[in-house]
């Protein structure tokens, strides 16, 4: 008889780590990413020339009103309270648009997306 013995024991073992880690190491950089759209948010919110970013301090109250909060383990929040907040962000027919979140989101996307990169790659690798 001939027989071929094929032992995953050990990738067994290292798909439970990998599962127990992805989530830790996701969660990790989401509360990162969340802290770094909210400060550019509020750079953005920080004043300048009209219809340009940063947005003039139109309202102390817009920056007052800003926040950033964990929904679920896997989903953030980050905007402004303020009722007018949105017409500043997408503008009026007599307002020029000065979109502060996008802004704050795009410019940080890479970013974002280079650390789940890296949070999935240490719990792979056994780093995490």
């Amino acid at each position: 008889m001939m027989a071929a013995h094929v032992d995953i024991s050990a990738w067994t073992k290292k798909v439970r780590q990998v599962q127990k880690d992805v989530p830790a190491g996701l969660i990790q950089a989401l509360d990162e990413a969340e802290e770094e759209v909210y400060d550019a948010m509020i750079r953005n919110l920080s004043g300048s020339v009209t219809g340009e970013m940063p947005v003039p301090q139109v309202s102390r109250e817009l920056v007052a009103s800003a926040f950033h909060r964990r929904v679920t383990p896997f989903v953030r929040e980050v905007g402004t309270r303020a009722p007018h907040g949105v017409y500043v962000h997408y503008g009026t027919r007599s307002m020029t648009p000065r979109p502060y979140l996008a802004e704050a989101v795009s410019s940080r996307r890479q970013a974002i997306f280079n650390k789940m990169r890296a949070a999935l790659k240490r719990a792979v690798e056994g780093g995490a």
